[in-house]
């Protein structure tokens, strides 16, 4: 594709079609049978009460916010009911069918604004190594349903400015806002990128120029996402801001300087991974400079302020890499960010490796022979997309410690999630009431939260790692509602991967040897204190009616 003079547009759509079916057969492979990211199961909680109650909205202990985006859900159990599959299997399906549909919007959204079938196949490519493109874009997550329609407006908003006739305006006009709407119900951060990229390109049509009344039919259609945007967020999913409370707090946390200044956490693991990550980076950002002289080089063609838009746009990199040093959530945060920032940034990065191809075509030409070392231009413009490529796994979704296949590992995500935790969450869906509060280490009562219908308070650690049973501990019995504690005497054999064994963890970073088997192993010897479940790894108390719950003294 980078080689050829020429690319017809049906080879270009292949390029699209080919390289999110490639992606995803992977993620199948690398688990057929079922979900095992912490947050599909969650994700599967709310669909399921969708076919329980034939109602939208119901509470979600596991994920709060869920259900208040039912997009992805309701494509989902509407595909069940009508074909009978399972949740997974549909859900499979329309994760599937969303990933493909990206790439396939982005090739004709690239196409559409440079004119370039080759670059529009080649930004697609440059995407695909974004770190959570292979994995965490296509699990059964709201993201996952949102971003093909976030793609899907944007194209239809441009459509809309290009063409001039006003039947053709209203036709993508209206297109463009209904994708916007199934946006917003569906995911929070996905229809606030959406908004500031239209706002973005509204901008970019104004630069240099006198507004007209030709221009009134994009600030209309803003105003209209705006609206529904506020209205969605502001009346049927009120929690949100309170769900991202904790996540801009912690980055506000990073931004203030502590003793001798922000701690940066860096990257950690294989160490051919962590040369990757720093290597790629790097590549990525001096290919994106690159780039942007090439893409202002087309700002004066017919498309140039549509190309003007992108270049402010992908200007969003930089911001991202800001985050990325902050500190021990950079890493993540930025791998969060990739996901949107490449959706414009992938243009620039394609005119750079395109440029760098062509460096090989101009030296061919002077005076009519070969130069020495020309030859290798083409492997290198290849050779760049390989190392974004290989980068973007490395310092992807999943890390490396929760990779698969492999054994057993503490709280290490994927890789903590077995046949044991999975049956015990079946047991409490079908042997105990729903909603129960259920305190356990952070995997094990994610799994009791999402498959098995309880409830999981937030803030347990000093259950397990208290010793006495204090006021402090009722306390927080009482206050959480707790009435079982789950117990996995397998996260005493190792330190945990993450960093913490339990949501909110006040020890978070700071283990230096895993929890004492006695700590876990004390609600043995507690008044009151029933084991309802046992399977020798794992053990279910009771503790309704025992010392954490009356006011007798303390007991050792």
């Amino acid at each position: 594709m980078v080689r050829r003079r020429q690319v017809f547009r049906a080879e270009g759509l292949g390029v699209a079609l080919l390289i999110p079916i490639a992606s995803f057969l992977i993620n199948e492979a690398y688990s057929p049978v079922q979900f095992r990211f912490l947050d599909e199961f969650s994700h599967v909680r709310t669909a399921q009460a969708i076919l329980t109650t034939h109602h939208l909205f119901s509470p979600n202990p596991a994920l709060g916010i869920s259900p208040q985006y039912p997009g992805l859900e309701v494509v989902t159990t509407a595909v069940a009911s009508l074909s009978h599959l399972s949740i997974y299997v549909a859900g499979t399906v329309v994760v599937g069918l969303a990933h493909v549909l990206l790439c396939v919007g982005l090739y004709f959204l690239f196409v559409e604004v440079t004119g370039r079938v080759r670059i529009g196949a080649l930004a697609v490519l440059i995407y695909s190594t974004q770190p959570h493109f292979q994995f965490f874009d296509s699990y059964f997550i709201y993201e996952s349903m949102a971003l093909p329609l976030l793609v899907a407006s944007l194209l239809a908003m441009v459509r809309m400015l290009k063409t001039r006739r006003r039947g053709a305006v209203l036709t993508w006009g209206l297109a463009a806002l209904a994708m916007a709407g199934a946006t917003i119900v569906t995911h929070h951060v996905t229809s606030y990128v959406l908004v500031a990229l239209m706002i973005v390109v509204w901008v970019a049509q104004w630069i240099g120029r006198r507004p007209s009344w030709g221009d009134w039919p994009l600030p209309i259609l803003i105003l209209l996402t705006v609206g529904g945007l506020v209205a969605w967020d502001g009346i049927i999913a009120s929690g949100t801001v309170a769900y991202f409370t904790p996540t801009v707090q912690g980055l506000l946390q990073a931004l203030v300087p502590h003793g001798h200044g922000p701690s940066v956490r860096q990257p950690t693991g294989p160490p051919f991974d962590v040369a990757l990550e720093y290597l790629s980076t790097l590549l990525l950002l001096l290919l994106f400079l690159y780039g942007l002289s090439r893409l202002w080089r087309l700002r004066h063609r017919r498309l140039g302020r549509l190309v003007v838009a992108f270049g402010i746009a992908s200007l969003s990199l930089i911001g991202a890499l800001g985050i990325r040093a902050l500190g021990s959530e950079g890493s993540l945060l930025y791998g969060r960010a990739a996901t949107f920032f490449m959706l414009v940034t992938a243009l620039p990065v394609a005119l750079a490796v395109r440029a760098v191809w062509l460096w090989r075509l101009r030296l061919k030409r002077r005076r009519g022979r070969v130069r020495r070392g020309s030859a290798w231009w083409g492997g290198v413009a290849v050779a760049l997309v390989l190392v974004l490529g290989l980068g973007g796994v490395a310092q992807g979704w999943p890390p490396y410690y929760a990779r698969l296949p492999g054994r057993f590992e503490v709280e290490a995500w994927e890789r903590s999630i077995d046949q044991r935790n999975l049956d015990l969450a079946s047991w409490a869906a079908t042997q105990l009431t729903p909603s129960n509060g259920f305190a356990g280490d952070f995997v094990t009562a994610s799994l009791l939260a999402s498959l098995g219908n309880q409830a999981a308070p937030q803030s347990v650690a000093k259950l397990f790692l208290d010793q006495k049973v204090n006021a402090a501990v009722r306390s927080l019995v009482k206050n959480e509602r707790i009435a079982f504690i789950a117990v996995d005497r397998r996260i005493s054999t190792a330190l945990p991967a993450t960093g913490y064994y339990f949501t909110n963890d006040p020890h978070s970073g700071d283990y230096t040897s895993p929890l004492p088997l006695s700590d876990l192993t004390k609600f043995n010897h507690q008044a009151g204190v029933s084991r309802i479940f046992e399977d020798g790894d794992i053990t279910v108390y009771a503790i309704r009616g025992s010392v954490y719950t009356a006011g007798s003294g303390s007991h050792s």
